[in-house]
This record gives structure tokens, sequence and C-alpha cells, in this order.
């Protein structure tokens, strides 16, 4: 008897979906699902996502790194990177400068700087604030600290 219903229950789950859709007209169903004109729908439709997609990451990338954004006193001058996950950054905090090493889970700082390094126009470009930072350091290795 158990066996019956099992066998009754499973069998409904097996009918065929125009015996199902029986009833209802055929004008509801699509006399073709997969059409040329389906396709090129679709693929334009595609296509349209995925230029808003590159739009929003063209903007993000063109407009995140704004010089004027300042988080109160706070403000990083520059930064190396030593490895693939691991950099070196130089923070503004008020009058002092903040040597941080910067990596994944871990921001640990390397050094206060009492005397700011100067930073000029020029220092955002490729190497100026490198060379700054190894001038700074080797005079402190050497004992001689004044610029």
């Amino acid at each position: 008897m158990l066996a019956n219903r099992f066998s009754a229950a499973g069998a409904l789950c097996f009918i065929p979906l125009s015996w199902a859709c029986a009833g209802e007209s055929a004008a509801h169903l699509p006399a073709e699902p997969v059409s040329f004109g389906n396709f090129i729908q679709m693929a334009l439709g595609l296509a349209l996502v995925l230029a808003a997609i590159m739009l929003a990451a063209w903007l993000l990338r063109r407009f995140s790194h704004l010089t004027g954004a300042t988080h109160g006193a706070l403000r990083v001058i520059g930064g190396v990177s030593l490895g693939q996950r691991e950099r070196v950054v130089l923070m503004q905090a008020g009058s002092k400068q903040i040597l941080l090493g910067v990596a994944p889970g871990r921001v640990q700082t390397l050094y206060v700087l009492d005397e700011p390094l100067p930073v000029t126009a020029g220092a955002e470009q490729a190497g100026g604030f490198a060379q700054h930072l190894a001038q700074r350091l080797n005079r402190l290795r050497t004992g001689n600290p004044a610029p």
C-alpha cells in the first residue's frame, strides 16, 4: 500500500510538460524558443552589461586617487612595494611622519620621523619618495640625522 503511494507520487513527477499545460492556450508559449532574434537580443544585452561594468571600473580607477581627499590630519605621502603583498608607507600625522610596514592582516610602525621629509610636487614621480626615504635611512644609519 505504501509502495503504491510512492510510485503514484513519483509518476506525477514524470508527466510531460505538454500534458500539464494542456489547459492553457498555445499563444503564451514561444513558437521558436531559440531564434536568431532572441540570440541577437541576448548578445546585445550581454554587451551592454559588460560595457557598463568596464565603464564603472574605469571611473573607479580614474577618480579613486584624488589628491584633495584627506581624512583629517592623516594623509598618505607615498609608498614603496617590497613584494607582492608587502609595502612600506609614509604617512603624515600632524607635524610628524610615520613609516609603516603594511602586510596582509598586519600594520606595524617601523619608525616615527620627528622632522618631516620635504614633500614636493616632484616627489610623486617614480623614485622621488624612494630616494628621499633611502637618503633619510642612510643618514639615520650613519648617525647623522640632520638633513
